[in-house]
């Protein structure tokens, strides 16, 4: 299964909250944002170094992976992987 349409999907909801919060000073941080899936279900995600301040702040990645948004589109990219697979 390629993870990559997730990592991009967490990707953008960590940049939406970023502005959502109004963050945003100069563009360094939202920049910085960068998920990479691992293949085994796992995501890294790399960013400025002190996104883990404004993290703990402003729970910005628990909003992410607790939203109803992430479970649904998880949900549907796991279908469609399914439907794939019975179609071939």
């Amino acid at each position: 299964m390629d993870y990559t349409l997730i990592a991009n999907k967490i990707e953008d909801m960590i940049k939406e909250s970023i502005v959502k919060n109004e963050l945003v000073k100069t563009g360094k941080l939202l920049k910085s944002i960068k998920v990479t899936p691992t293949n085994t279900g796992d995501y890294v995600i790399s960013a400025e170094d002190y996104f883990p301040y404004l993290d703990s702040e402003y729970k910005i990645l628990e909003g992410v992976f607790k939203s109803k948004e992430l479970e649904q589109f998880i949900e549907k990219v796991y279908q469609a992987e399914v439907d794939k697979m019975f179609s071939e």
